[in-house]
């Protein structure tokens, strides 16, 4: 009992010597703009030039609506400038989807790798299979020759496949890409 009481004789004595004053203090907080997902979503659209054109399959005559970004790149290894597009789908007239289908080949975007008096030339790879339940591969291929002087692209698909003594090569799909005029687009920007 002698404890109990000296330790509370000494926190009377201690509060009655300390003065307590009252602050008000404001604590800053986040109070971030609250934004609906299609605000969000609309902030990840950025506006860019490009071409708005005409992208033709000349096996089936059908023709589809692109818009294409193009831009030069600086390769990391050898400095050199490098032009390179992306393509776009219009399927929406406010916003495009990246990537255009060729007959089930789809292309995003490339770098060219050689040019000429303004004419750029690429050939890109991909592996497929035949059939799914096959085993035997195919190599699908993109030749592209873009000419800027006239604003026209030239596609050639072609599928290489070995026939059993060595590899066949075959067109399998013709596009051009022409009728380009300037336009103003807005595409996802991540």
């Amino acid at each position: 009992m002698k404890v109990t009481f000296s330790v509370l004789l000494i926190g009377t004595i201690i509060s009655s010597c300390v003065r307590i004053e009252k602050k008000k203090y404001t604590v800053p907080t986040i109070n971030p703009k609250v934004k609906s997902a299609e605000e969000i979503l609309e902030s990840l659209y950025k506006t860019k030039n490009g071409i708005e054109c005409e992208l033709e399959n000349q096996d089936s005559l059908e023709t589809n609506p692109v818009f294409i970004v193009g831009k030069t790149k600086i390769d990391e290894q050898t400095q050199e400038e490098k032009f390179q597009h992306s393509f776009y789908t219009i399927n929406d007239e406010l916003r495009p989807s990246l990537g255009i289908n060729l007959n089930g080949h789809n292309i995003d975007f490339l770098t060219y790798e050689e040019s000429k008096d303004q004419i750029y030339t690429v050939q890109s790879y991909a592996v497929s299979r035949l059939k799914k339940d096959d085993d035997d591969k195919s190599i699908i291929s993109a030749k592209l020759t873009y000419d800027k002087k006239i604003e026209e692209i030239g596609i050639k698909i072609i599928e290489q496949k070995f026939d059993g003594t060595q590899m066949v090569e075959e067109e399998i799909g013709h596009f051009k890409i022409n009728g380009c005029q300037e336009a103003e687009k807005k595409i996802l920007d991540i």
